[in-house]
């Protein structure tokens, strides 16, 4: 293959690109121009945030309403309660 056809075909190559990218912006400032551009990207993230809000809101059935650490358990949060309160009875035994 001489150089002058290998350059036919990267030149061919390029132009196809440049056609395809100048088919993607105008279809993009086409659907700007109706007005979709911004409206569907505001809706999508207001739906993406009535979501997490939904995800995150605590139930009824949560007397505190605050989230729990993965794991815990109301087992282990009692026993943790214990654990503390024998520090602290341990630490006013050593001050007295």
């Amino acid at each position: 293959m001489s150089e002058v056809e290998r350059e036919d075909i990267f030149v061919q190559r390029l132009e196809e690109k440049q056609q395809l990218l100048d088919k993607r912006l105008l279809s993009q400032m086409v659907q700007q121009h109706r007005g979709g551009g911004a409206e569907d990207s505001v809706v999508k993230v207001a739906k993406r945030e009535e979501y997490q809000f939904r995800r995150w809101t605590p139930s009824h059935n949560d007397c505190l309403g605050q989230h729990t650490a993965r794991g815990a358990t109301k087992e282990k949060t009692n026993k943790l309660a214990e654990l503390k309160a024998r520090r602290k009875a341990k630490d006013e035994r050593k001050k007295v």
